[in-house]
């Protein structure tokens, strides 16, 4: 766990996030109050960087299915 200090940075207040925890530089984050605590959490993705980031994925491994075979049925099925 790591401690920091609240510092005033202009009209607002600021936290320095220390560097083995912090996102990358720039990220965009969410603030919310939970209970007495701050909780900061990556901001979601546009629509996008979601379709940027699974065009940037490697292809799902193929899986092999046995073929499927219909059970013989005691009556005709229209």
């Amino acid at each position: 766990m790591s401690s920091t200090r609240i510092f005033k940075s202009g009209n607002s207040l600021a936290v320095r996030i220390p560097r083995g925890i912090a996102f990358d530089e720039g990220a965009e984050v969410v603030v919310r109050r939970q209970g007495g605590s701050l909780v900061v959490s990556p901001a979601r993705l546009t629509m996008s960087e979601l379709v940027a980031r699974l065009k940037a994925a490697p292809p799902p491994a193929s899986v092999a299915r046995p073929e499927f075979k219909a059970p013989k049925r005691l009556f005709d099925v229209r």
